[in-house]
């Protein structure tokens, strides 16, 4: 994974947060779609990108999908591993 990349992927998770933190959801989502498209097996982004689908979309068996992701790259990813088991009550 490239400097330039790595840079690229920072950049999109920064400007994540602040979408996500101001309550742009939406943004949020696009912006974490495009770091997808940058790297996705990143465990962070893989977490957002859940967390963002079952807020914005109600969408909680594609953020299982994507929390089983974080797990498969993170296995000690502790928010996902508990966010998973909290999704099944959706």
């Amino acid at each position: 994974f490239s400097t330039c990349g790595k840079r690229a992927l920072l950049f999109l998770i920064v400007t994540f947060l602040e979408a996500f933190f101001r309550g742009k959801y939406e943004d949020a989502l696009d912006l974490t779609q495009q770091a997808m498209n940058v790297n996705s097996h990143e465990p962070i982004t893989n977490y957002f990108f859940a967390n963002l689908l079952a807020l914005t979309k109600n969408n909680h068996t594609a953020a299982q999908e994507y929390y089983r992701r974080t797990l498969a790259i993170d296995p000690i990813h502790i928010y996902a591993r508990r966010q998973l088991r909290l999704s099944y009550c959706y």
